[in-house]
């Protein structure tokens, strides 16, 4: 047999070396296939410019799941114990249990912190030492000058029971059957450090507790009318709806210029930091916009030309000028609702806002379907229809899309974004691929998480990709 020299490996040309690269769908194994030499680490990049699927936890069968579906994937089990909120520039936004924000990237191992939960507008007060740390303020109640009178003794909110035998909110509202996917379309008309760089340890204080117990969660009334005491565990699966920044946090040429914004609180507000911020500060409607004082309801917000754009659950659009020195300010851009839009009400649907390169934008409409789990008392969710509209820059109204060509949009906790369709998996394009954001479902701990598929224009039809499982916990999350 004709000896073969090892040196021969070295010499295998740069496109049969990205081929076998795009075979590898975990990163730990592409890691390791760029470390074989120093030529294969000098031609393949550290991290391909692709979608992977983020799995925060330990499951092999879950692994060789996504694998077969040619799904590239990082795993993360040390973050088990964390809630990812976020998703920008290969970076994730993370909260833990201590209530902690922090912004890391799973490639260079790098992290660096937000402002805590704790500094939020609506946290009254922050003890740790309590066994409910966090009084937080419902603005629909509580008044500034402290004249809060009326309260009652307590309030009693318990995840795993009902006592009085009345269907949860959503229960009544439920859909027959989650393998259902077809849709009826007449059901329609009705404390920050910059310096907290590590390269080492991405855990940090994320796993000292294990958050996933079965007990219900109990909210007090606090000290006074108007606010109300809750768990590390209510606040981290429940508080942060969405984060989003607006460039990566070690750039180092746009320092100065970086900036988060949140989704945050039972009433959904904005909240923003800038660079070297100690805390977060709330981005208010103006007057002529504010229907109701606190109940903002946004559902998505992005950076986009910029300025912030946010979507609430009216599919109202606001924009915000963040060249402001101080808080952002903006208002509701007066353009009427896509006239073929419906929806019986606001938690029926989830919107999305997309910027698209040319100026214009993107609203994503996802219907959702509530069902019955077997031998569960809470709700399941899928999403079986999407809808697309686009809003093309300095156009009045917005015009439907019906087909993508040659992109594919990416939805969920991550900022949402269109990419190249030879990006993702084959016969992913003109398509839609989400994740599991719904943090109704997610809140109870029994189920939720495992809403992700792919929504296909071609034949109209959305396609989980774990169909058999309940509950995934923290969900997967796009990171590109």
């Amino acid at each position: 047999m004709e000896h073969v020299e090892s040196r021969e490996w070295t010499e295998m040309s740069d496109d049969m070396l990205h081929e076998i690269a795009k075979l590898l769908y975990c990163y730990d194994d592409y890691y390791r296939f760029r470390a074989v030499c120093k030529q294969w680490n000098k031609v393949l990049p550290q991290i391909p410019n692709r979608p992977w699927l983020v799995i925060p936890f330990d499951d092999k069968a879950l692994e060789t799941r996504v694998a077969e579906k040619k799904i590239h994937y990082v795993k993360l089990p040390e973050m088990q114990t964390s809630r990812l909120r976020g998703s920008c520039f290969g970076w994730l936004i993370a909260v833990g249990f201590d209530g902690k924000l922090r912004m890391l990237n799973p490639f260079t191992r790098k992290h660096k912190d937000l402002p805590p939960i704790s500094t939020f507008p609506s946290i009254f007060d922050y003890n740790p030492d309590r066994e409910n740390p966090y009084t937080v303020k419902d603005n629909k109640y509580f008044h500034a000058d402290n004249n809060n009178s009326g309260r009652e003794d307590y309030v009693y909110h318990d995840e795993d029971s009902n006592d009085d035998g009345e269907d949860d909110d959503n229960s009544s509202d439920q859909g027959d059957d989650p393998d259902d996917n077809s849709y009826d379309e007449g059901d329609d008309a009705n404390e920050n450090d910059d310096s907290n760089e590590d390269d080492d340890d991405l855990d940090g204080d994320f796993d000292d507790e294990d958050n996933d117990s079965d007990e219900g969660d109990i909210i007090y009334l606090g000290p006074i009318y108007g606010t109300f005491c809750v768990s590390n565990k209510f606040i981290q699966r429940t508080y942060i709806t969405k984060i989003t920044i607006s460039c990566p946090p070690d750039d180092e040429y746009n320092e100065e210029e970086f900036m988060a914004i949140a989704i945050y609180g039972q009433y959904c507000r904005l909240a923003f930091c800038k660079h070297g911020d100690k805390k977060w500060t709330d981005i208010p409607k103006s007057q002529k916009d504010c229907d109701d004082d606190c109940d903002y309801d946004y559902e998505d917000a992005i950076f986009h030309q910029g300025k912030i754009y946010v979507i609430d659950g009216y599919t109202q659009i606001f924009v915000f000028d963040i060249k402001n020195p101080g808080t952002p300010v903006g208002g509701i851009i007066e353009i009427p609702k896509p006239h073929d839009l419906y929806f019986f009400a606001r938690n029926w649907k989830l919107g999305y806002l997309i910027g698209c390169v040319d100026g214009g934008l993107l609203m994503v409409i996802r219907h959702l379907n509530f069902y019955q789990v077997q031998n569960i008392k809470f709700p399941g969710c899928n999403s079986p229809k999407f809808e697309i509209y686009k809003l093309e820059k300095g156009a009045k109204e917005w015009s439907r899309v019906f087909e993508l060509k040659n992109y594919a949009l990416l939805i969920g906790f991550n900022s949402s974004v269109s990419v190249p369709a030879h990006n993702v998996p084959n016969g992913w394009d003109n398509g839609i691929h989400y994740t599991d954001n719904i943090l109704p479902t997610q809140s109870s701990g029994v189920v939720g998480g495992n809403d992700i598929g792919v929504f296909n224009f071609e034949d109209g039809k959305s396609t989980q990709l774990f169909p058999d499982i309940t509950l995934l916990t923290p969900p997967p999350v796009w990171l590109l």
